[in-house]
This record gives structure tokens, sequence and C-alpha cells, in this order.
């Protein structure tokens, strides 16, 4: 299965939270295969920015994540996706927190079967995106 790690879990890992260890664990011993998106790095790396902890071992620990991740880059087939989700979520009357919307357009446009997060709501709504797994 292919998973997309979502902006809170990449901070979750750099905050050693053993909860989302223990599902990344649990995940890869079924035979996922973990992926990000550039927009999730961004979300990441603004969190970095603004945080009054933020240090160069933070950003390496960052970049080491993203070095044992495959990152899908948000792409004019993403952005199509997206555009159409976005639609979709207003005429239920539901929008998109932050960027959820341009990161669900990068999981149909690249077949991701499922994202982890640990804000399941984010994503609940969106009906093209297969499995919502959290932690």
């Amino acid at each position: 299965m292919k998973i997309l790690l979502d902006s809170t879990v990449l901070v979750d890992l750099l905050r050693a939270n053993l909860e989302v260890r223990t599902r990344l664990d649990q995940l890869r011993g079924e035979g996922a295969e973990f992926y990000t998106s550039t927009l999730n790095l961004y979300e990441a790396r603004c969190g970095l920015s603004i945080s009054h902890h933020s240090s160069a071992k933070q950003a390496a620990a960052l970049a080491g994540v993203q070095s044992e991740l495959d990152v899908l880059p948000f792409d004019e087939e993403s952005a199509r996706h997206a555009a159409v989700i976005y639609g979709q979520l207003r005429s239920i009357g539901k929008c998109a927190d932050g960027l959820d919307h341009l990161i669900a357009g990068t999981i149909v446009s690249n077949g991701i079967d499922a994202v982890l997060t640990r804000n399941k709501k984010h994503f609940e709504n969106i009906r093209e995106i297969k499995q919502v797994l959290t932690y």
C-alpha cells in the first residue's frame, strides 16, 4: 500500500512522538511504502521557521526524514485534481484547511492509496482519497 505522510506525521517524527513511530512500524510491517509531498515539506519547514525551539538540529532531522521518503511534487495533474476536490468540498459547504486540498490532489494524481495524519478531519470529506489513516 502506498501511503502519503501528512505534515502532522513529519512534525511528530521530529518531536520523537512514540505513537507515530509505532504506527509507522506497524504499517511498514504490512508492506507499506511511504511518501510525502513538497507541500507537506513546505508546511513542516514553515513550522520550523516560526518555532522558538527551531534549530539546525531539527532542520537536519527533517532532512533525514525526507531522505527516507519518496517526495511527490505538486504538478499540473495535481493542480487539476486539487481544483476538482476544492469544488466538491465547496459544493457540500466544506473548505479544506490550508493546503489540504492541494495535498489531496497530489495524492490522487500519484495513485496513493492512503494518507496518514493526526488530523483525520482534514481529509475525511475528500471522497477521492481511498483511506484516511491516523494514530
